[in-house]
């Protein structure tokens, strides 16, 4: 399977958004308030409300009305701001803009290397300066030299009050929008390409369920169960005795026919799919266990009850997470022969519940539940042909799957938890091929190897659009210290289903232990189909009474 690495700016961008968006949300503040002779101007963390690179290494506060006389400069907060030296020492500084000289002049220094300075409780003094704008400074350049700055507040100390620009003005508050581009990142990279995949990861659990229930297909093709031979002919079994002391040649006499039949099985497949389009690829294992009964009316006509039992594990690429499927499925089919011809339908009915885990991208795990409701409708012919031991011909087939899954909201996430709006979804293939069986007499009874190829046609693979919402808005507005959520995101994008045309191979041995017991060991497997493989194995035992 083809899994996409995240390139480097995608991991950048990532880790960008986890350094600005996992601190909280605060409005920039300014304010000045008269403590005996001197004023305070309070600014907040520079990490949420100043400019700088994109990696931190310094960060500006905007500019405010100029301050003359300011003397002190203090550092308070919880969230433990703190410089650090990435690659070797460096200076680490606070410095104050002078306008009238367009200069940067240094009131705070702290020379590193390798070691840790917090900032959170600093207090200063210096000489008066005149100031309208303060930053943090690394020198050399550090890349992300400055840390958690959630919610320090700097406050300077001055003697006079700031001349306003307009003395007329009414002030205006400053609105500042944030955007919480981890989320969206989370909502593209993880939680559509899940979705887009979950459809084809159902179809393919739901054809391992019904792909041969009681290998009744198997024995049709090979002419094991219903029969049109006459009354005297071989059983089952195939034996014949002589009766009688004068008799010079055998004569067949036709064994009990048993009308009940009672079964079990037991399948499995391993489904590989490709990323195809947005949809992420996966690998699934599907294990299927199967009980039922099976009525024969005559030699013409059967009816059969089956429930299953259906479990699935499945992993995403990308790192995306996995999916784990469990439930049941009840299935009713009769089956007929006439001449050399037979035809067999089925219905099966599934309900199926979805366990989904997934790796948002940005440092936390989603989960959610979902309900799957499914009905299937089967139809299969065919005519065999006897060449001496042989049983040959043309095998067809239709088989129609509607689904439709619940929409779910997933718990855990944080920001980047989503709502996942419910799917339905349509599957119609054809199959026509060719079968050849030759059953082989032995003193227990019968073996039948078969083997057969068939092409197959998927007719609704459209493309169809699948959508995906962030529970919270990842877009808020900043005024005055009132924080105000913007419209919700969504994402959608169409399925991109794998290729419609591939060829089925399949094998089997049927074993007939005298007219009571069989059993049935049956592989196919999927070739020519673009970007996915299939490999299918199953098992069922018969008892006839």
């Amino acid at each position: 399977m083809k899994i996409e690495k995240a390139t480097p700016t995608v991991r950048a961008r990532v880790r960008r958004s986890r350094t600005i968006f996992a601190n909280s949300i605060l409005a920039l503040l300014f304010s000045a308030a008269a403590t005996t002779s001197l004023l305070a101007a309070t600014f907040p963390s520079p990490i949420n409300t100043w400019t700088g690179t994109s990696d931190f290494d310094s960060s500006e506060s905007p500019t405010f009305p100029t301050l003359t006389g300011v003397t002190g400069l203090t550092v308070t907060g919880t969230s433990d701001g703190f410089g650090h030296s990435h690659f070797g020492p460096a200076t680490f500084t606070i410095e104050l803009f002078d306008p009238n000289t367009a200069t940067w002049n240094v009131v705070h220094s702290v020379p590193l290397d390798g070691t840790d300075f917090h900032y959170d409780g600093l207090a200063i003094t210096f000489a008066p300066r005149t100031a309208s704008q303060i930053r943090l400074f690394s020198d050399p350049f550090q890349g992300a030299a400055f840390h958690n700055w959630g919610d320090e507040v700097f406050t300077l100390i001055h003697d006079a009050a700031p001349a306003p620009a307009t003395p007329t003005a009414p002030a205006v508050p400053l609105t500042l929008h944030v955007v919480n581009l981890g989320a969206i990142f989370s909502t593209l990279q993880s939680g559509l390409p899940l979705a887009l995949a979950q459809r084809d990861l159902l179809l393919d659990t739901l054809r391992t369920a019904t792909r041969d229930v009681n290998g009744r297909l198997f024995a049709l093709r090979a002419g094991l169960s219903l029969t049109d031979a006459p009354a005297g002919a071989a059983g089952p079994s195939g034996k014949s005795v002589a009766t009688g002391k004068t008799s010079k040649a055998p004569v067949s006499v036709e064994e009990p026919f048993r009308h009940l039949v009672l079964f079990g099985s037991g399948d499995f497949g391993r489904y590989d799919q490709d990323s195809t389009g947005t949809a992420q690829g996966f690998d699934s294992d599907v294990w299927v266990g199967t009980v039922g009964a099976e009525y024969r009316f005559d030699r013409h006509f059967a009816l059969g009850l089956a429930a299953s039992y259906i479990n699935s594990d499945t992993d995403l690429g990308g790192n995306i997470g996995g999916i784990r499927t469990e439930g049941m499925a009840f299935s009713l089919y009769g089956s007929a022969v006439w001449r050399d011809f037979y035809f067999d339908l089925l219905y099966s009915y599934g309900a199926l519940n979805e366990e989904i885990t997934r790796h948002t991208l940005v440092g936390s795990t989603a989960s959610g539940d979902a309900e799957n409701r499914s009905q299937t409708f089967d139809f299969n012919t065919g005519y065999t042909i006897h060449i001496s031991h042989f049983r040959t011909g043309p095998i067809a087939g239709v088989q129609w799957i509607h689904g439709d899954l619940d929409d779910y909201a997933e718990r855990g996430g944080g920001s980047a938890a989503l709502v996942l709006p419910g799917q339905s979804y349509d599957s119609l293939i054809s199959n026509i091929g060719w079968q050849l069986s030759c059953p082989i007499q032995v003193k227990f009874g019968t073996i039948t190897p078969q083997i057969r190829a068939s092409w197959v046609h998927e007719y609704l693979n459209s493309p169809d659009t699948v959508s995906v919402g962030l529970q919270q808005s990842p877009f808020a507005s900043v005024t005055g210290g009132t924080v105000t959520l913007g419209k919700k995101f969504n994402a959608s994008a169409d399925t991109t289903a794998p290729g419609r045309d591939y060829l089925n191979l399949g094998a089997g041995l049927a074993t007939q232990f005298g007219d009571r017991i069989s059993a049935t060991l049956q592989y196919e497997t999927h070739v020519f189909q673009d970007r996915a493989t299939a490999h299918l194995g199953s098992v069922t035992v018969s008892v006839a009474f």
